[in-house]
């Protein structure tokens, strides 16, 4: 049987670069050398620039500018190669907000074509599938794996007693909300051993938003942020995780529906970068936080938050511990090098199915 001829429409920005969803679950998984006998595989902004036996559409694909017709058109082209369409996609599309910034009014309505129009769906999360079924039966869970090539492990050391303890957060603009949770604690923490405790955002905020929100003052926050040219997310990747020093991450999610469709993209990443971290008990990290063993699990209540901050900050075994077991984790289970079998094989069933 000859390879099928795969062809991939990332997500990109008004720069046609993809975004840094799009590299995490299709780009680098899909241009691993490990998937070389199993499909050949193409990367473009447009459906008819190669011919295809299957087109996956990813997320939005267009979404500074994508409208119902350009949506429609899409498909057609597709459907005129006679090719297969899958639709992958890491959100709950139909579950957010319309006035979200990031998408033009009706993005909704382009998602529903290309949901109704797909051969088969890939998502990331157990939770999506089960939202998303009754759209394609034929729906996949692929969970994201971390490319080990842009992962720069750095070396243990014994903190001074005189050093800070750094906590830590990586989100986007989007999840201020999610952010605003853990502030409480970190607030309490702070205080009760000043100068202690230095507090970093990676993403998530503004140095205006610092300034000039009262959720903010007070504590001891900066930004980090990476030069112009490492904002991709491949030089992104070295650059976090080269980068940060952190001895706590946090990761707060609103328990909302919408959330409960989230990864434990974050957990990797924290991994990857060697921090221990704090999760909320959401769908997103219960199949992979064992709490107390790989992280913590907290409840959204500040007194929670608050515990398993203060625990941390106070015994640098147990962040020892979770880091340790973190990392082993993300390099058995969540590499690109064991997770591309999953790939192989969902490629193959999509081109004989």
């Amino acid at each position: 049987m000859r390879r099928p001829r795969v062809h991939v429409l990332a997500e990109t920005g008004v720069d046609m670069r993809p975004h840094g969803s799009a590299y995490l679950r299709l780009i680098r998984p899909l241009s691993h050398p490990g998937l070389k006998q199993a499909a050949h595989i193409t990367f473009g902004f447009e459906a008819a620039s190669v011919a295809a036996d299957i087109v996956l559409i990813d997320r939005l694909w267009k979404p500074a500018r994508i409208d119902v017709q350009e949506a429609r058109a899409l498909v057609q082209e597709i459907r005129q190669q006679g090719a297969k369409l899958v639709y992958c996609f890491d959100d709950d599309f139909l579950g957010m907000e319309p006035s979200n910034a990031k998408y033009p009014a009706g993005f909704k309505d382009c998602v529903k074509i290309f949901l109704e129009a797909s051969d088969a769906l890939i998502v990331t999360t157990l939770e999506l599938k089960n939202r998303y079924q009754s759209f394609q039966p034929a729906i996949f869970t692929v969970p994201s794996c971390l490319d080990e090539t842009l992962i720069i492990r750095k070396y243990s050391r014994t903190k001074r007693p005189d050093e800070k303890v750094m906590i830590g957060y990586m989100g986007t603009a989007t999840h201020d909300d999610d952010l605003e949770l853990a502030l409480p604690a970190i607030r309490q923490v702070c205080a009760e051993d000043p100068g202690r405790i230095q507090m970093e955002v990676v993403g998530a905020v503004s140095e205006r938003d610092i300034q000039q929100r009262d959720v903010f003052q007070g504590l001891p926050v900066r930004i980090l942020q990476p030069r112009s040219h490492e904002v991709q997310y491949p030089l992104f990747m070295l650059w976090f995780t080269g980068t940060v020093r952190w001895d706590i991450g946090i990761a707060p999610l609103v328990d909302n529906p919408f959330n409960h469709c989230k990864s434990d993209i974050k957990f990797l990443d924290y991994a990857a970068a060697g921090v221990p971290g704090v999760f909320s008990a959401l769908p997103a990290y219960k199949d992979t936080v064992q709490n107390r063993e790989n992280g913590l699990i907290v409840q959204n209540d500040p007194g929670d938050w608050y515990n398993a901050l203060s625990e941390l900050v106070k015994f640098p075994a147990l962040r020892t511990h979770l880091r340790e077991r973190a990392e082993f984790y993300l390099y058995q289970e969540r590499i690109l090098s064991k997770g591309i079998q999953t790939w192989a094989d969902l490629l193959r069933r999509l081109a004989e199915g």
